[in-house]
């Protein structure tokens, strides 16, 4: 409880402001490699972070704070849409070179014989 009697919700959003940051950092150091597994696109995406309910007013010592995380959360989705719009790119291009414009087929050769 602060002094006026009013509880006190920067413990609960001090959580939920590391919470979501983790989540930023893990998302631009996925995006910093070169490649990302399917597997670990999937762990990020099952890893949503969810808004909290039930707290009061975020503080106003922490605004500063959320600002900042807000901020480099729109530079990663800034940055996702840059990728995939390459990703895009680079599978058309691959269909267009691909003979008869379709991508190619796996292939089993039996040298046995």
């Amino acid at each position: 409880m602060s002094d006026d009697g009013t509880p006190d919700w920067t413990e609960a959003w001090l959580e939920a402001l590391d919470r979501l940051e983790l989540d930023v950092e893990q998302a631009e150091l996925m995006l910093s490699h070169s490649s990302v597994s399917v597997d670990q696109a999937g762990q990020a995406a099952e890893q949503r972070w969810v808004a909290p309910t039930g707290f009061g007013p975020l503080p106003e010592s922490l605004v500063e704070r959320a600002r900042q995380v807000n901020g480099r959360q729109l530079e990663v989705a800034r940055r996702i849409v840059l990728a995939l719009g390459a990703t895009r790119r680079e599978s058309d291009l691959n269909h267009r070179l691909s003979p008869n414009g379709h991508h190619a087929r796996p292939m089993y050769v039996d040298h046995l014989m």
